[in-house]
């Protein structure tokens, strides 16, 4: 008696996933408008072909940087659709989220840089300490996103931590991303800084 095969069921639903896929691309491209983005980029790139082009500096470095942002936005959805062509499912579970979220990040100032400034306030070398702690997190969130920062202004406390600390982040959405950390951080923890090892 000969064995019955059953049917594979993987490349079905591969199939499936790849039609989700294609129709989560397409959706995509339409929120972003990637014709409008082309045509911005084609804007940009006629104005800096002309001779006056860098005249005003700081008009036109920022205008060379949008144009870097757009083009490496255009790139991102190309890559996907090659993705898709090459049906490497895996890597687009990880990438097509990532532009998703571009589309919640569509306000007037989403796209804009940031100063962030970080401040003690009262507590003493405790909230100073907390205040190097947040700086150290924000840090490794930028490398991590891939950011550009600068650190501007530090002021360091006599004891241990920093008073204040500001810091320009530049390259995205970082606005987008930020605009909700305004306000007061707080922890509560057992005072390194305390003799009687009191809670603060």
């Amino acid at each position: 008696m000969e064995e019955m095969s059953l049917p594979p069921i993987r490349p079905s639903i591969k199939m499936k996933k790849s039609t989700d896929f294609k129709k989560r691309i397409e959706a995509l491209k339409k929120k972003l408008n990637i014709d409008g983005l082309k045509k911005d980029v084609r804007q940009i790139e006629r104005e800096s072909a002309k001779p006056d082009f860098w005249k005003d500096q700081q008009a036109a470095s920022a205008k060379m940087k949008k144009l870097g942002s757009l083009q490496k936005e255009l790139e991102e959805i190309e890559e996907l659709d090659k993705l898709l062509e090459r049906g490497k499912i895996g890597d687009l579970e990880k990438k097509l989220p990532q532009l998703e979220m571009k589309i919640y990040l569509s306000g007037k100032y989403d796209r804009a840089d940031v100063i962030l400034s970080i401040h003690a306030g009262q507590g003493g070398v405790e909230a100073m300490d907390w205040t190097e702690m947040l700086e150290r997190m924000y840090l490794k969130y930028f490398d991590k996103k891939g950011w550009k920062y600068e650190i501007t202004d530090l002021t360091s406390g006599e004891e241990a931590g920093i008073k204040s600390v500001t810091m320009t982040v530049s390259n995205g959405f970082v606005y987008g991303y930020l605009k909700h950390e305004a306000g007061t951080h707080r922890l509560v923890r057992q005072s390194p800084f305390n003799a009687d090892k009191l809670r603060q």
